[in-house]
């Protein structure tokens, strides 16, 4: 069992970055990440260690940029 998770992205412009995760009620997890950010690629370690196993939506906004993924967290 790996307790991180890497969530790796691209961004072209100097851009606000928001990427949270939610529960499949819609609930807030964890706010992983808000914060300006310059271009390129990047990545970001979830700890997933306090979390059960189960379904969360990952969703991330960067600019106008809207993207939301299911992931499966299993222990």
């Amino acid at each position: 069992f790996n307790p991180t998770a890497t969530i790796s992205y691209s961004i072209p412009s100097f851009v606000h970055v928001m990427i949270a995760v939610y529960d499949l009620r819609g609930r807030l997890v964890d706010n992983i990440i808000s914060k300006f950010q310059s271009p390129g690629y990047h990545s970001i370690s979830w700890n997933v260690s306090i979390y059960p196993s189960g379904v969360y939506l990952i969703n991330m906004k960067a600019g106008k940029f809207r993207e939301t993924h299911k992931v499966l967290l299993i222990k």
